[in-house]
Parts: structure tokens; sequence; C-alpha cells
């Protein structure tokens, strides 16, 4: 487990410096920010150093953020975030908390994604809304990155139909699936999704 979270942290490490100075993704986080409700209490669950959150709030939105890395949430902590180091896979809020959950390339980090469905499921407010982006791995499973902290991060590479499927089962409706090509609309590369991504947007 600790080489796990060791493997995280560096490739928390990357994201941000990628995350903060690529035009392409910046465009993406943007994309799909737009897809949160324009009210309410967010969580971020993956929240790196809570530059997102900080994207995120406004006068009528209150996001939290999760992340494994101690030393990222402090950091989220000093930029006003209200950050907290959870498990994704075991969360410590009440039932109900959230009026919506924000995931950007994180779900395919878990080992096991239908527990933090069903975490992300339990959280949520009735009618709540859940917003997912992860790199469409399946098209290009066998790939290999040359930065040595990449193939041990990416754990669940699934096919659309298994991606939707994981998410009624954990109870939730979907009410927008769409899979992106990140180079024609952003300007963005992902050479292990060959630019794709996929996006689903559901409710409680």
């Amino acid at each position: 487990m600790q080489d796990y979270i060791k493997s995280q942290v560096e490739g928390h490490r990357k994201t941000e410096i990628y995350a903060l100075t690529n035009p392409g993704y910046i465009k993406l986080m943007k994309y799909l920010h737009a897809k949160i409700p324009e009210a309410g209490f967010i969580l971020e669950i993956g929240c790196n150093t809570g530059y997102e959150c900080v994207m995120i709030q406004s006068p009528t939105r209150n996001v939290a953020g999760i992340d494994i890395g101690e030393d990222f949430v402090n950091r989220a902590c000093e930029l006003g975030v209200g950050a907290r180091v959870m498990d994704m896979h075991e969360m410590s809020y009440e039932d109900g908390t959230f009026d919506c959950v924000y995931m950007n390339n994180t779900l395919e980090h878990s080992h096991t994604p239908a527990k933090v469905l069903s975490e992300i499921f339990r959280i949520l407010k009735k009618g709540g809304i859940v917003v997912i982006c992860i790199p469409a791995d399946y098209k290009n499973r066998d790939y290999i990155s040359t930065q040595n902290w990449d193939p041990a991060l990416h754990l669940w590479k699934p096919a659309p139909e298994e991606f939707k499927q994981a998410i009624t089962d954990a109870g939730f409706e979907i009410t927008e699936y769409e899979e992106i090509d990140s180079e024609s609309m952003f300007g963005l590369e992902n050479k292990a999704s060959y630019n794709h991504y996929m996006v689903i947007v559901c409710k409680k």
C-alpha cells in the first residue's frame, strides 16, 4: 500500500505542473467545470493541491476536496480549500452531505471502483449530481509511458459499456455520456488513450 501511495504522490506532482501549464488541459478542466451545478456543496475527489477546487469555487459554490497525499492537502488548505486527507474507498463524511461530487482523472486510479462509486452514492444528497472524467485507456491498454510513475497509476481501464454499467450498478441514473477527442477540441494530447476521454454526468 505504501508503494502505491508513493506512486500516487509522484504522479500528483507531475500532474499539477502539467495541469497548470498546459493550455489544452486548462480548457478541458473548464469544459468539465461547466457541467457542475451552479450552487451547492461540492466535493472534489482527488483534489491534488486544490487548484481545481479554487477554479470551481464561487459565491454560490462551497467546494471541499480530499486526497491521499498529506502534502497536497496541506497546500490546498493554504489556498483556502477545505481539504482533508482521505481514502476515496472509505470516506468519513456523513450520508447525504454533498450536492455534487466531481472527479477528474481520478477513478481510473482505483483498485475497486465499485467501492468508490458506492461511497459517492452514500455521501451524495438525493438528486445530487456526479461528474466523472477518465481517460479512454481501453483504446490503448498496452501503452507504457516513458514516465516511470504512469503505468502503475491507471488501474481501471473500462470500455464505455463497462464504465456506464459500473455507474448504474451503483444506483445512479446517467444523464449524459460522451467520449471527447481532447486533441481536436482542446489541442490536448494523451497518448495513453489516443487523445480520448470519457465523461459521465449522473444523478442520485
